[in-house]
């Protein structure tokens, strides 16, 4: 894992151990930041069940505002912490339960949910984003998720941007405000 581009281009990140772990593969965070690539300068980033916290860090490196990385697992956030200072990057790293997190948090411009797979968190996640109000006008929620999974048509002023399939891996993206 390493970020693709910005003021931490190139620098390797630390990476989680054990099979449970499942950081997103190059190519699919290539085409997240292809899609987002004139959305995140001075925007305010929340990298919900953070993991590493490649896609926080590398919304950071390409000029986001901020950050806020959370996950529940401490060896997670210790990652984070080390990922951010050898990037020499700053951000807000919160451990605790994700769905928790998203009742008092505040807006975020770009929210990015990469939930473990198969444990219902991604639907949850999504729920909580729209019941909490928490995405702000012009912004954009990117879920990571298999290929096969159908996610919930969200209510307005939510829309769906787009679906692309990378191998097993899908990514939608949802926007929030008036559209075309």
């Amino acid at each position: 894992m390493r970020i693709i581009t910005g003021t931490a281009r190139g620098r390797r990140l630390a990476a989680p151990e054990g099979r449970d772990v499942r950081p997103t593969p190059e190519r699919v965070k290539e085409g997240i930041f292809s899609a987002l690539q004139f959305d995140i300068e001075g925007r305010r980033v929340l990298d919900l069940f953070a993991g590493s916290g490649q896609l926080g860090l590398e919304a950071l490196s390409r000029g986001a505002r901020s950050a806020v990385f959370v996950d529940e697992s401490r060896a997670a956030v210790q990652l984070v912490r080390t990922n951010l200072a050898h990037c020499r990057l700053q951000g807000d790293v919160v451990q605790g339960e994700a769905l928790g997190y998203l009742r008092t948090c505040g807006k975020f411009d770009l929210i990015f949910l990469d939930p473990p797979y198969d444990t219902g968190l991604l639907d949850k996640a999504l729920a909580n984003v729209v019941q909490f109000d928490i995405l702000a006008e012009g912004g954009i929620i990117v879920c990571e998720s298999r290929r096969e999974k159908e996610l919930p048509q969200l209510p307005r002023p939510y829309y769906l941007l787009t679906e692309r399939s990378y191998g097993k891996i899908k990514l939608t993206l949802y926007g929030k405000g008036t559209h075309a």
